[in-house]
């Protein structure tokens, strides 16, 4: 699987260098066109000459077109480093180099829970580090408490086998969905990068920000005078537009005109952001979470949890498709980043109101949609987290028993945090009654204990263990 996972970062590579290239060439065409739609602009105002501002229309035209091509390889261009990303982690879970993972849940490690801090099931070096792909803080937690085994699962073991046998058989499947998933997050970062330079605050002010704004932002509707300002900026603008042009009067009316839509916009911005609360928060990654159900809706399943999870993207109607329209205003909305486009469409269009007015509807039609897409995410980046050892060890079915029985017997049973070019493998057989385990110091007594205790935990979770066989009773 190395090689393969090799072969396929190299191709990536390649074609991030052919997009490296084109982003810049693009951005450059696009700055020259927009400065010479404003020159033109200026010119046709100042001389009344329609056709130098028809020329410059056109062009504010094109320059639009090339803002949503160049943001489409951009686009792109992130979603080939999330790829990137996701392709070097495997490669490095195959040596000892996973330990450099900066997700190690650690954030979910309880200071009394001596179970996760003995057998390295979260925290620094653990089994969490390892084979964590969640990052949805939803997803990230079920499998921190899978692992910490505070999630019941043992009534249906058979059925967690099942899937996450059938998940690692879908590579593909798997690294798309993580690759999306990521997206997701790097997504967010960026944005909070360019608030943070537009506003001179650092990324934790913004994301502190974001919160306070999300929690208020509850309730929020879009009130009938909304309506009148929204049609009060374009009309204005329209009206001294045409008395410049027609009538002769001062371009500074233009200017006044302006000034005012911006006034008019920007006044009540605070309650705008809050109606425009579902875009800030889900509009930007909303064609990612589209994507993801896509994978699901697209992809077959056998095994029953699996099966379920696909009939929960399925079988809503407009779930997809809800999802898919919040990504369309996000698209749209993704403008305002732009400080000087945002503040000409503010002024003469009244921006933001037409943005408010849009999520407010679909705010309407499709409330707790958002919420549910990311539990059916979290299932799945659950599930495929358990999947990865499947794919960078060599795993059994475990037999787990529920009677009176103590007795374990294990053959070849080996540590999964160990490399694999060191780890060394034993056997044993346990039939209930005291066993006493000798050796000299450091001879690995210890490590062998905990040997068995986390591949005891990863058979409770519905994983295969790391052994040629493994037979357990189920108990604390």
């Amino acid at each position: 699987m190395n090689e393969e996972l090799i072969k396929q970062k190299k191709d990536i590579e390649q074609e991030k260098v052919k997009l490296d290239k084109l982003f810049s060439k693009i951005a450059g065409v696009r700055l020259v066109t927009f400065i010479a739609a404003i020159i033109l602009l200026f010119m046709g105002v100042s001389d009344k000459n329609t056709l130098l501002i028809a020329i410059s229309v056109l062009l504010f035209v094109i320059f639009a077109f090339f803002v949503k091509y160049h943001a489409g390889i951009d686009d792109k261009i992130l979603g080939i480093n999330a790829k990137e990303d996701v392709l070097k982690r495997y490669i490095m879970r195959c040596s000892d180099a996973w330990k450099k993972f900066k997700d190690d849940g650690s954030d979910f490690l309880d200071t009394k829970d001596t179970l996760s801090y003995d057998l390295d099931l979260i925290g620094k070096n653990s089994l969490y580090q390892l084979i964590n792909v969640a990052h949805t803080d939803l997803g990230r937690q079920r499998l921190a408490d899978t692992l910490t085994l505070k999630k019941e699962n043992v009534s249906r073991l058979e059925d967690r086998y099942s899937s996450i046998e059938e998940l690692s058989e879908k590579k593909d499947f798997i690294i798309d969905f993580e690759s999306t998933s990521e997206r997701i997050v790097n997504r967010k970062i960026k944005e909070q990068e360019k608030k943070a330079d537009f506003s001179g605050e650092s990324i934790e002010e913004v994301s502190k920000k974001e919160q306070e704004q999300s929690e208020k932002a509850k309730d929020s509707k879009f009130a009938s005078w909304m309506y009148l300002c929204m049609l009060l900026v374009p009309v204005a603008n329209i009206i001294a537009i045409y008395m410049v042009l027609a009538n002769g009067k001062s371009p500074s009316l233009i200017l006044f005109s302006f000034i005012f839509g911006l006034v008019i916009t920007w006044g009540p911005k605070v309650i705008l952001d809050n109606i425009i609360e579902p875009v800030y928060k889900y509009g930007s990654s909303a064609n990612d979470y589209n994507k993801l159900l896509s994978l699901i809706a697209g992809e077959t399943f056998k095994t029953d949890i699996l099966k379920s999870i696909h009939e929960r993207v399925t079988s809503r109607d407009g779930l997809i498709q809800a999802i898919k329209q919040l990504g369309k205003i996000g698209t749209v909305n993704n403008i305002s980043f732009n400080p000087i486009i945002h503040m000409v469409l503010s002024g003469f269009l009244g921006w933001d109101y037409y943005i408010a007015l849009a999520a407010s509807n679909w705010a309407k039609k499709n409330s707790g949609v958002f919420e549910e897409c990311i539990d059916i995410v979290a299932d799945i980046e659950e599930l495929e987290s358990l999947a990865v050892l499947r794919l960078i060890r060599k795993t059994t079915k475990p037999d787990i028993h529920f009677d009176n029985n103590l007795a374990l017997k294990m053959e070849n049973v080996y540590h999964p945090l160990i490399s694999t070019e060191t780890v060394v493998s034993n056997s044993a057989e346990l039939d209930g009654k005291l066993t006493v385990i000798t050796g000299s110091n450091m001879s690995g007594k210890t490590t062998f204990l905990r040997t068995v205790a986390i591949n005891m935990v990863l058979a409770y979770t519905g994983s295969g263990v790391c052994a040629d066989s493994f037979s357990a009773p189920f108990m604390k």
